[in-house]
């Protein structure tokens, strides 16, 4: 038997071969070193042809692809960081910062003090300033001729048609008003240009509120006896030896950033007619505080507040304190108010007087808040 045969002699059947790969034909590759070709897109648009399965070793996995570097990711930058803070603008000729267009807002019941209220005013506007007069009574057509006749193109004059109040007014002037900041400024408000450059430089920093220091001009009058210096919050004027704050006769105001937060002046205070209800301004000032709003007193500009005769009699003082009280109740403040009133007039200085006329503005402003809380009680259903 020949070796390698089997037994009865038959020869052993030879492997099975397999089959060759013939190129360009499309089948399954059974060996290691076929390879198809496929066309590939390059970069740059052209067609170019690899093979398959090119760098890859015989029954490994395929080669990692390579991907496109990616940019670092940043990390977010906090709330402070100089990149989140606002850019200053670009500067005029003269360098500094840039300035801003004001609107100067005149509300007044009292045509007779409008005329000379808008010569004041002229002489301290900018070139971009506006001017919006709001007119708060029957005004007859004499005197609206002669406060609409075109003598400023910069000047707009509003007409209530009837006496609706200080808060309607200024309201209606922050609407109206084509500027984003609005200055407000009262009829016997003697303004300078320096306040309104001052409130003007306060509003381009940033500041939301601005207001300057009032004081009282009794015009060569004598101080009467009934008066001291803690009675002048009662005619509009800070105290001269007490720090200032902002109040309405003159002070400037973020009309949009008070639109921002839904603020504006409460129409239940404010001056309507005769009566004298304060506190609309500072009010808003207080709630524009409490939810962040900046606040800049300048207490080194003054500005005077002329007080006519009238106003200095007891009278209208004790009337006024007497509103003075019923404001804090229509502003829910009375407890804090009535303390507050305590103090400004006991700030008359040293002395039996002063102590005295404390005494007696505070029984006065203790008749309104009774007045206005029965008032209220009556009211309610």
């Amino acid at each position: 038997m020949e070796p390698g045969h089997h037994s009865d002699g038959r020869r052993p059947a030879r492997p099975r071969r397999r089959p060759r790969p013939v190129p360009g034909r499309p089948h399954r590759a059974r060996h290691p070193a076929h390879r198809l070709e496929r066309p590939v897109r390059s970069r740059s648009g052209s067609a170019r042809r690899v093979r398959e399965g090119a760098g890859r070793t015989p029954g490994g996995p395929p080669p990692p692809r390579r991907r496109r570097p990616q940019p670092a990711r940043r990390r977010p930058r906090r709330p402070g960081h100089p990149a989140h803070r606002p850019r200053p603008g670009p500067a005029p000729y003269g360098g500094g910062p840039v300035s801003v267009p004001l609107t100067v807002a005149l509300c007044s019941n009292r045509p007779g003090l409008l005329l000379s209220a808008l010569d004041r005013l002229s002489g301290v506007l900018g070139a971009d300033d506006h001017l919006v007069v709001i007119v708060d009574t029957a005004a007859d057509a004499a005197t609206q001729r002669r406060l609409a006749e075109p003598a400023d193109r910069r000047r707009t004059v509003f007409f209530n048609g009837a006496t609706i109040g200080l808060s309607y007014s200024r309201n209606l002037a922050l609407k109206e008003a084509p500027t984003r900041h609005v200055v407000f400024v009262d009829d016997d408000i003697v303004p300078t240009t320096d306040a309104m450059e001052d409130l003007r430089t306060a509003l381009t920093g940033g500041a939301h509120v601005a207001g300057t220091r009032i004081t009282a001009d009794l015009q060569g009058r004598r101080t009467p006896w009934w008066l001291t210096a803690g009675q002048l919050h009662y005619l509009g004027s800070h105290h001269p030896d007490l720090p200032a704050s902002i109040w309405g006769g003159c002070f400037a105001l973020d009309r949009d950033h008070a639109r921002l937060l839904g603020i504006d002046f409460d129409s239940r205070l404010g001056r309507v007619g005769t009566n004298l209800a304060s506190a609309e301004d500072t009010t808003l000032v207080r709630r524009l505080a409490a939810l962040g709003a900046t606040t800049a007193v300048l207490h080194d500009r003054q500005v005077r507040h002329l007080i006519p005769a009238h106003r200095l009699r007891p009278g209208y003082l004790l009337r006024r304190a007497y509103w003075q009280g019923r404001s804090e109740v229509r502003r829910r403040t009375a407890g804090s108010g009535l303390h507050k009133e305590w103090r400004r007039n006991r700030s008359g200085g040293p002395g039996a007087r002063p102590a005295v006329l404390a005494v007696l503005y505070i029984a006065a402003v203790l008749t309104g808040i009774g007045r206005e809380l029965l008032e209220q009680a009556r009211r309610r259903p």
